[in-house]
């Protein structure tokens, strides 16, 4: 029935043709993002920079997302030669941006509290103590994604600090600090607050 206006009749059959075109149009872009995930060594850090090859020491891990991550450093010198400790983070982003982030940290000594990762490493360096670095991944989990479960990113990080078989370099407060990945699930009031709805002697 038209009312007011040109109708447009639309059948069933037309409804269940849209429905099939866009179904196989997900389906191939579902396939697409699935190929790109499962391809071997899909890692970015293999370019050129300035005419000098760049080449990734870690190409299957570092564009892993949802990670635990341990860095291991080692002290090669002084006093406590050979002794090791270990550091448990996590990062919902590439493996390898977050690596590049630590690593940032270590040059520069306005970082030195960014972290406690970040505090050893300068104290070793002003110590003039060697050491080498070890990185690993320890486990996948999905980070929080706006529905009532926990963030199991953040509990798999926990877990891993509060069962080190060692000592970790890890505050204790991190056992006990909330979920950062809820931040941008919540609600953001907009920038400029919404006007006064004028009064009825304001209007006329």
């Amino acid at each position: 029935m038209k009312k007011g206006g040109v109708g447009v009749g639309v059948g069933v059959g037309t409804v269940n043709n849209v429905k099939a075109d866009y179904t196989a149009h997900n389906r191939k872009l579902l396939s697409k993002n699935s190929k790109k995930s499962k391809k071997v060594g899909a890692c970015s850090c293999h370019t050129i920079r300035k005419g000098v090859p760049r080449v990734c020491d870690m190409p299957e891990i570092c564009s892993l997302k949802n990670v635990v991550y341990e860095c291991k450093i080692t002290e090669n010198s002084g006093e406590y030669s050979g002794q090791s400790e270990s550091y448990v983070g996590i990062t919902k982003g590439r493996f390898i941006a977050r690596k590049r982030q630590h690593e940032t940290s270590f040059l520069i000594r306005e970082s030195k509290t960014a972290t406690t990762l970040s505090e050893f490493v300068h104290d070793l360096k002003e110590a003039g103590i060697e050491h080498s670095f070890q990185w690993k991944i320890l486990q996948q989990a999905r980070s929080y994604s706006g529905t009532k479960s926990e963030c199991q990113l953040c509990l798999a990080e926990k877990s891993r600090i509060f069962f080190a078989e060692q000592p970790l370099m890890n505050q204790r407060s991190e056992l006990f600090a909330k979920c950062k990945h809820r931040k941008i699930f919540k609600f953001k009031p907009p920038d400029q607050p919404l006007s006064r709805a004028p009064s009825s002697s304001e209007s006329e």
